[in-house]
């Protein structure tokens, strides 16, 4: 047998929210995001990710769960990812619901999930006005009152980051945890290899209800590269998925098998720049 490895002596990865605040650090004025509705630098989307953690901590306080659960269904953008990194940032586990998926499974999701507090797009046919809502259609509703320090929530390391739900194919959608310890370990991974740099700017085309969309979202925030979050129709358009690509300043994406065909037969080859 081989010797063994003291797992003691192993250092622990480093949490998203540490990372991104590392990355705020070092590159503060550098774009963090870049949607339709807002391109955010880093100290921009630190500020307001701390202004709706700070919101989102008063309508949690009568929470009575170990741990909180905050629904997040809200149009693909700067706004969502403000919203996800928040409810992170107050120690609270994010169920996102897609707007766009059917209001069948919708309804699955919440009655199995049953999140404590609800942040939602107020034009989404999940949003019902309330103490436990948060009505959050673009940046500046998030609201200028709110404290633009950083939270400070100990939160350990098995604590739950999220909860993905199945497709359901096989019958109804069931959650999974995912904690704040896989996340970070599957990051810190995904830096060294296949890695990125800070001059890297990925475009994320992948619903924040399916799993992979923890890489493109948050990957580039851990080294302070750029995220280019492509909305609905384009990430449904092959297309228009094409053109985008083929302004020729995205240098990674990450995609199902399903749509990197639907990109070859749209008619993309690659073109002067090819993605990582």
């Amino acid at each position: 047998m081989g010797d063994r490895v003291d797992v003691s002596t192993l250092s622990r990865p480093v949490d998203l929210v540490t990372r991104l605040a590392r990355s705020v650090a070092l590159r503060p004025r550098t774009f963090a995001v870049e949607a339709d509705d807002a391109a955010l630098t880093y100290e921009a989307l630190e500020r307001l990710s701390n202004q709706l953690a700070h919101r989102l901590r008063e309508r949690l306080t009568a929470c009575a769960r170990g741990q909180p659960r905050v629904g997040v269904s809200l149009r693909r953008g700067a706004t969502e990812l403000v919203a996800l990194l928040a409810t992170l940032k107050v120690g609270a586990a994010y169920v996102p619901l897609d707007p766009s998926h059917p209001p069948e499974r919708l309804r699955l999701v919440l009655e199995d999930a049953a999140p404590d507090v609800m942040i939602v797009d107020p034009r989404s046919p999940l949003f019902e006005p309330g103490a436990a809502v948060i009505a959050l259609d673009d940046l500046p509703s998030i609201g200028s009152e709110h404290p633009v320090t950083p939270l400070h929530v100990g939160v350990h390391a098995d604590a739950i980051a999220y909860v993905m739900f199945t497709s359901g194919s096989t019958g109804r959608p069931k959650g999974v945890e995912v904690t704040r310890a896989a996340l970070a370990n599957f990051l810190g991974s995904m830096t060294h290899t296949p890695g990125l740099s800070p001059e890297d700017r990925l475009l994320a085309v992948t619903t924040t209800a399916f799993d992979i969309a923890g890489l493109e979202l948050y990957l580039p925030l851990c080294v302070g590269a750029t995220v280019i979050i492509a909305d609905t129709q384009t990430t449904r358009d092959p297309r228009r998925l094409r053109q985008r690509l083929e302004r020729g300043d995205v240098t990674v994406m990450q995609a199902t098998p399903a749509t990197w065909r639907m990109l070859l037969d749209a008619g993309w080859r690659g073109g002067e720049r090819p993605l990582r």
